[in-house]
């Protein structure tokens, strides 16, 4: 049986954002019953502060915000567990159907990914599951005895990589079916881009919900991949 409550996680630096604000209500509009939580980079610190205040050094040291954002999220799902999504996902039906999956933990996997085997930007856990406890322990490790700290490394999805690879942990794997139909090794120039998926994931950062919800019937939820280090590009 599942124990993932119904919470989702949201972040941005500030209360507003540019992202489309129906990508955001989205999740509110398929999911009613859920509680929402939305953090600016100020929440996070206080956050960090009041709950784990052995990591506040290494926090206010990272030198990029897209580390203290990645670095946040395992906290969110340690303390309170639920949905964490970044702001370029948009939800396309309830998720209660979804976490009925996961019983403790859920990683969206990358199977034709060259470069990561996972991702971090939608991820599903109980409360006070030890692994992002660990993922955060390991992240102040990495950071405070390498020179030249990467994101992908730090908190990123080569973080979960690495810790799913060394310790056993009970998780589900998300498939790229259901909360990824898109891998950005298609739309990236080291990824080989497929011109034909780089063209709609730009028509599908430009159309409603309902449309992009018609093109991936399967799929609880989709990702357009900004991937800006927090900051959207023109389309």
């Amino acid at each position: 049986m599942s124990r993932v409550p119904k919470i989702i996680h949201q972040s941005y630096k500030t209360d507003t954002h540019p992202y489309p604000a129906e990508w955001q209500k989205s999740w509110l509009d398929q999911n009613p019953g859920w509680e929402y939580r939305f953090y600016s980079d100020e929440d996070n610190r206080a956050l960090v502060q009041a709950h784990f205040p052995k990591f506040l050094d290494a926090f206010d040291a990272f030198p990029l915000g897209i580390m203290k954002a990645d670095f946040t999220r395992f906290l969110y799902l340690y303390l309170y567990g639920g949905v964490y999504a970044d702001l370029d996902y948009v939800c396309l039906r309830p998720l209660d159907p979804l976490i009925a999956r996961v019983e403790h933990v859920g990683v969206p996997t990358l199977p034709h990914n060259k470069y990561c085997d996972y991702h971090n930007a939608f991820l599903v856990s109980e409360p006070r599951n030890e692994f992002w406890l660990r993922c955060a322990e390991h992240a102040v490790d990495y950071f405070t005895t390498t020179a030249q700290p990467r994101v992908e490394l730090l908190a990123g999805p080569l973080r979960i990589k690495q810790e799913l690879a060394f310790r056993s942990i009970d998780f589900e794997p998300l498939s790229q079916e259901l909360v990824t139909p898109i891998d950005w090794y298609e739309i990236v120039i080291w990824g080989k881009p497929n011109l034909r998926t780089a063209k709609t994931v730009r028509q599908l950062r430009g159309a409603a919900v309902a449309d992009i919800r018609d093109v991936f019937p399967s799929a609880f939820a989709i990702t357009l991949w900004y991937h800006g280090w927090n900051e959207p590009k023109a389309t």
